[in-house]
């Protein structure tokens, strides 16, 4: 930049070039760049990679629908370039999909080779939802406890049964290594209540209860 009193030199260029360059070609090699979340707008997270802004929009961010995602923001994690052009104004897409599914495969094919059906193993509950129960049990492995089978009585909320954070003790009852599932189960470790009623109360037995619900019979054809 010519000034009348001499000469003012910038690197700024040079060094925004020498960026792009090195985006440039983890974006041709296919390889892993990191980037810090910044900001979040309503297509998705402002990620700083370097000293350049990208864009990630919240399909590729992950796998599921984040429940908190404010709590992403300053967070360093590993992305892929999706989209990279050059410009006024570079674009630059990032995307999280192809290293979270290559996560969960590997996942996937850990849970095939670890667990077993019928199997009793501990866990811990990482969170509740309308479905079930999910429990960390190990290699940031979850498995799931359907509402069903936390318990022989009905459950109609899981925080009625169970609080995150609880160490439990469950019983594996499916494995799915083709999607990578794992069902468990703590209803199936504890004795039936109405095995054990039958014990006790034979055929002809006077018993007093409590009515708790009305029915409408139908007669079966």
């Amino acid at each position: 930049k010519n000034l009348r009193t001499g000469v003012e030199l910038t690197r700024e260029y040079l060094i925004e070039k020498q960026a792009l360059d090195a985006l440039e070609k983890a974006f041709n090699d296919k390889t892993q760049v990191q980037g810090k979340v910044t900001k979040i707008n309503k297509g998705g997270y402002e990620v700083r990679v370097g000293s350049i802004s990208a864009f990630c929009p919240k399909s590729h961010f992950s796998l599921r629908p984040e429940r908190a995602p404010q709590q992403q923001v300053g967070k360093v994690l590993d992305f892929v370039i999706e989209e990279f052009k050059r410009g006024k104004r570079a674009r630059i897409v990032v995307s999280r999909r192809p290293i979270l599914e290559a996560v969960e495969r590997d996942k996937a094919q850990l849970i095939g080779e670890r667990f077993t059906v019928g199997e009793v193993i501990q866990g811990q509950i990482s969170q509740l939802s309308k479905v079930g129960v999910f429990v960390d049990v190990g290699d940031e492995i979850e498995g799931l406890i359907p509402l069903s089978e936390l318990s022989h009585s009905r459950v109609n909320r899981a925080s009625n049964v169970v609080t995150v954070g609880d160490s439990i003790e469950v019983k594996v009852i499916n494995v799915d290594s083709q999607r990578g599932r794992l069902s468990l189960s703590i209803r199936q470790l504890t004795s039936d209540p109405w095995d054990t009623f039958v014990e006790t109360n034979g055929a002809g037995t006077q018993v007093t209860g409590t009515k708790t619900k009305m029915l409408n019979a139908c007669e079966s054809k």
